[in-house]
């Protein structure tokens, strides 16, 4: 006779599966905006530019909300995709630094931001971006390799949330999808 497996606390089977994965989901998607939102505070040069004039004035939530909810999104996505909670986090938090700084070396030596037609300029690199690098400082240029190298370590050995599989993975990249568009 067989015996019938038991639930185990990770595999979202049982009484509180689905309710379980909605509240891990609302939890990744607050942690994720919070997380980005705090970036954008720090790093986002309009936000800068509020909290340094004299008198400095509030930075509105709102304009904070707006700037974190693509890559939110895109962590959703990318949870989705994977099922790697930390990494889904990480990922888009370090694209969205390498941006920021991105950014900030345009407005330091050309004096404008970053455009989009700028990323069309890098399918044409065809040195492999050694102009770009010298634009970036040596320190730069090894904390962005440690940085990806750690979220490689990361996508490497972080294993893949249980709960989210099946019906609920689908609803989790439908509902990335259908709010990115």
């Amino acid at each position: 006779m067989r015996s019938r497996r038991e639930p185990r606390a990770g595999d979202g089977a049982g009484a509180g599966g689905r309710g379980s994965i909605a509240v891990g989901l609302a939890a990744h998607a607050l942690v994720s905006l919070l997380l980005c939102a705090a970036m954008v505070a720090w790093l986002d040069p309009a936000c800068i530019a509020r909290l340094t004039a004299q008198p400095p004035s509030p930075l509105e939530p709102a304009l904070l909300v707006a700037n974190a909810l693509p890559v939110v999104l895109a962590s959703l996505l990318l949870l989705g995709l994977t099922r790697r909670p930390l990494l889904s986090i990480a990922l888009p938090l370090l694209l969205l630094y390498v941006l920021y700084v991105a950014n900030a070396v345009k407005l330091t030596q050309l004096d404008t931001p970053v455009l989009p037609a700028d990323f069309l300029l890098l399918a044409h690199l065809g040195d492999g971006g050694e102009l770009l690098a010298h634009c970036l400082p040596r320190r730069m240029q090894m904390a962005l390799v440690v940085a990806f190298g750690a979220a490689l370590l990361v996508a490497l050995r972080e294993p893949p949330w249980r709960r989210l599989r099946g019906p609920g993975r689908a609803l989790v990249l439908a509902a990335a999808g259908v709010l990115g568009a």
